[in-house]
């Protein structure tokens, strides 16, 4: 059985494990997710709106789960967090073509192999970075100006985390 999101706490069965950005464990429910039918992680929500769970194919044991913007990076076999990596994630993307994990937070793309960062790119955006996607070899979205407040495109090489176009300040 895949790892897949669930709409809430289960009423029965074990206790979800927690886990929070200041490594208490005391949350309210936060972003619940069945590992496999194993267990069920319990991830404390953050800043922004943005839930998602990706897996590397480099390591199907380490996962990034991004709740409510928390980015946990979670070692599925041993029921543990890895690092919490950042808040005020906004988008994230398996790239196919580097085989990466990328997370987007407000200004910067991170990019991990497994559970290891390999790198972050410069700044991107001042506020905000959204509607990413990988189109062959790069990866595209937009990342949000305050000073002309628009969004503007902007092309990741996503092996090397290098900005193609779009860096800002433009």
């Amino acid at each position: 059985m895949p790892p897949k999101i669930l709409p809430g706490l289960p009423a029965y069965g074990t206790p979800a494990t927690t886990f929070s950005a200041d490594g208490t464990g005391s949350h309210a429910e936060g972003l619940v997710i069945d590992f496999h039918g194993e267990w069920i992680g319990n991830f404390a929500k953050g800043k922004t709106d943005y839930d998602a769970l990706l897996f590397s194919q480099a390591a199907p044991d380490c996962a990034h789960v991004v709740s409510g913007g928390n980015h946990f990076i979670v070692d599925v076999t041993g029921k543990s967090a890895v690092l919490t990596a950042r808040d005020w994630i906004g988008a994230s993307i398996f790239s196919r073509s580097a085989g990466l994990v990328i997370v987007f937070d407000l200004a910067h793309a991170i990019a991990y192999s497994g559970c290891r960062k390999l790198w972050e790119s410069e700044r991107i955006g001042w506020d905000g970075i959204r509607s990413v996607s990988e189109v062959g070899a790069e990866v595209r979205g937009m990342a949000y100006d305050p000073f002309a407040d628009t969004w503007g495109s902007f092309t990741l090489d996503p092996a090397t985390g290098k900005l193609a176009q779009g860096k800002y300040p433009s």
